[in-house]
């Protein structure tokens, strides 16, 4: 829930300082654009978590029900979709930018916010956070290539799912 409520604070104070929303990769999506660079960017974040489960091994998370009936169905996907908006929104699109400016380094803004993003996991155990921390340097290296936070959306939806329902 608290996801929620930080993303319209988030969004308020980019609109009260006047800045581009393009600057914190938030424009209009691109319907072929957005989803290609989504597919490229999951294909490379799974390779890349399927190396980082070699060095650590971890237990995947607990595997529930898919749920039963359209209604539950789409009730559990709009949650995995919120979720994945409010995360890239906050630790890609917001946060990169700001550490930008704070370190004056992409580098270090990556890295941070990375490990912000792999605290936010630590109920998967280190391990599984460990794995998050390389999926989350790497979904912050593609941020900083298209600037645009809806192909991190969609990628990080598609994770959830999968893992979710561990299809």
């Amino acid at each position: 829930m608290l996801d929620v409520q930080v993303v319209p604070a988030l969004l308020l104070l980019i609109a009260l300082r006047g800045e581009p929303w393009a600057k914190f990769g938030i424009a209009k999506p691109r319907w072929v654009f957005d989803p290609c660079v989504a597919l490229g960017l999951w294909l490379v974040a799974t390779f890349v978590d399927v190396l980082a489960t070699q060095i650590f091994p971890h237990e995947t998370s607990v595997v529930k029900a898919v749920p039963e009936g359209w209604g539950m169905l789409m009730l559990c996907a709009a949650g995995l979709v919120a979720n994945s908006i409010t995360e890239e929104l906050k630790m890609r699109g917001y946060l990169i930018p700001r550490l930008e400016e704070l370190f004056g380094s992409t580098f270090a803004a990556v890295v941070v916010s990375s490990l912000l993003f792999a605290s936010y996991h630590l109920h998967y155990g280190l391990s599984g956070s460990f794995a998050i921390l390389v999926m989350g340097i790497v979904y912050g290296v593609m941020f900083c290539i298209v600037r645009r936070v809806w192909p991190l959306v969609i990628a990080h939806t598609i994770t959830n799912l999968l893992i979710e329902y561990n299809i």
